[in-house]
């Protein structure tokens, strides 16, 4: 019918039913009664979960308040929960848990993209934040015609993917490096846009000692540091983060002599290319919990000699490292 409202308020606003929705269709349009500036009584408490790639809880909740706009005196407040999963086939599933002030509810949506089901959800907390807020729709015949392929919704879908900052610090142990197993610690610096991410990741192995002649306790105290660059493409299956990386890394190993009278140094550098693969699922709060495996092939091998003892330390041909810790993602 031409002119028609469509009651979707009704259905968004506590209490109600959770029941799948199909794939929203580009016919809604949001705008607040009473335009302005996000009232300060509007209180929304958000735990988001999403994959890499997709908006993240503070751009979602940042949208639900302004959508909202000046709400009516008196405070509100709302505590929500949201994920968003790859849906079995093609798509993405939205699912939304709300609870304002004792009163909750549950709503299931399933849609084309990412970036679509986070509007539909910020779109939904603004509607519960205010229910003041009005919904107009286009005409009956023009929602007849078939949408653009990917479309959802229209509350401009056409922003371009914003850098995703990344923090992370992680332990484990490494072999190859050093002549025995040894433990690494490291951090984790990088930018993401879309699907494509650089990481800077510098580590340092505590000192370890080597003895070489059992008989004279003669041997050598080494230690690394270890600075790596990679590239990595991030997908998402179910709800966990797969990042496979390519990349380069520069290895500075140092040491002195032990069980000698005069401790002299020695100090060798080698590169080497990088293969590595990591594995995250978010905890929320944009906190990912993240496990890693990091492979090098040395480009050359240096031998670390000390004088009076002789050779203690050589890289092997293949060195691997495995990492575990936690990442911030903003």
């Amino acid at each position: 019918m031409p002119g028609a409202l469509v009651l979707l308020a009704a259905v968004l606003l506590p209490p109600w039913s959770a029941t799948p929705s199909p794939v929203l269709r580009p016919a809604i349009m949001a705008q607040s009664q009473a335009p302005g500036e996000p009232s300060a009584n509007a209180s929304l408490a958000l735990d988001w979960t999403a994959p890499a790639g997709c908006p993240d809880g503070n751009a979602v909740r940042a949208d639900a308040i302004r959508l909202a706009g000046a709400t009516a005196p008196g405070a509100r407040h709302l505590k929500a929960r949201a994920s968003i999963a790859p849906a079995t086939g093609t798509g993405w599933v939205l699912s939304l848990t709300t609870d304002l002030e004792g009163v909750s509810g549950e709503r299931t949506l399933s849609g084309v993209s990412c970036e679509s089901l986070a509007e539909a959800a910020a779109l939904m907390l603004a509607l519960i934040l205010n229910p003041d807020l009005a919904l107009t729709t286009t005409s009956a015949a023009s929602a007849q015609q078939p949408p653009p392929p990917a479309a959802t919704v229209t509350a401009a879908n056409d922003r371009r993917p914003r850098p995703r900052w990344r923090v992370g610090a992680y332990g484990g142990v490494q072999t190859g490096v050093i002549e025995n197993l040894s433990s690494s610690f490291g951090l984790s610096l990088g930018v993401a846009l879309g699907h494509l991410s650089l990481r800077l990741m510098p580590g340092l192995t505590p000192p370890q000692d080597i003895i070489s002649d059992p008989q004279l306790n003669l041997g050598g105290r080494l230690w690394l540091v270890t600075a790596a660059a990679l590239g990595c493409w991030e997908a998402a299956v179910s709800r966990l983060a797969l990042s496979p990386c390519l990349g380069v890394d520069v290895t500075r190993l140092q040491g002195h002599g032990l069980g000698v009278a005069t401790r002299l140094e020695a100090t060798a550098y080698w590169s080497a290319a990088e293969l590595a693969l990591f594995v995250g699922l978010p905890v929320g709060y944009g906190v990912q919990l993240e496990l890693g495996g990091l492979g090098m092939l040395p480009l050359h091998r240096p031998t670390v000699y000390l004088e009076g003892i002789g050779p203690v330390s050589r890289p092997a041909v293949f060195d691997f490292r495995a990492l575990g810790g936690l990442a911030w993602i903003f």
